[in-house]
């Protein structure tokens, strides 16, 4: 079956409708509006530019949110290198926390959070987003569902599947609830 291109209209539509959405994702993941924005556009161009790698496996949703989402890593690699500076007025001391935490209490923190990221990095791109999205960035189900073109139903037995085989991941590793 051959997959037929993409055409720029097609990609100016698909903006149209999602720019908004994107732009909030894009915003809590950066923090910073005007940095949000740009970030976006520079993803939105190299996504216009990129339209021929795009070989329509994947929805077209799923595929520029991948753009998106490696500009946001790549803004964050980018953010790390770069020198901080601190004012001397801005210096206060706070105790680190494995100062003031229970070691065996940090140690099994840690664990659950390595077994935690395990977990959800195996699992499939499409849960894995709907997942971070829903959990993480506090979207709506009916927003998300949406543009996974997915019942609402549907995408909530899903995460709820989830929750339950990471509860029972953790449990297995030793590291599950402590309350």
């Amino acid at each position: 079956m051959s997959v037929s291109p993409l055409t720029p209209s097609a990609f100016e539509k698909f903006v149209d409708q999602y720019y908004q959405w994107l732009l909030r994702f894009v915003s809590r993941k950066i923090g910073n509006r005007e940095q949000a924005e740009d970030l976006l556009h520079d993803a939105l161009l190299d996504a216009h530019v990129g339209l021929q790698q795009f070989r329509g496996e994947a929805k077209l949703s799923a595929w520029v949110m991948g753009v998106v989402s490696n500009k946001i890593r790549r803004h964050y690699r980018y953010q790390a290198h770069l020198p901080t500076i601190i004012h001397e007025d801005s210096l206060s001391y706070e105790e680190p926390i494995a100062m003031r935490s229970d070691p065996s209490e940090l140690l099994s923190q840690t664990q659950r959070i390595n077994c935690l990221c395990q977990f959800i990095e195996a699992l499939p791109e499409q849960i894995k987003l709907a997942l971070c999205q829903v959990a993480l960035d506090g979207e709506a189900y009916a927003l998300v569902a949406h543009h996974l073109d997915i019942p609402v139903g549907t995408l909530r037995s899903q995460l709820s599947r989830v929750r339950e085989q990471i509860r029972a991941a953790l449990d297995t590793a030793g590291v599950g609830r402590a309350d």
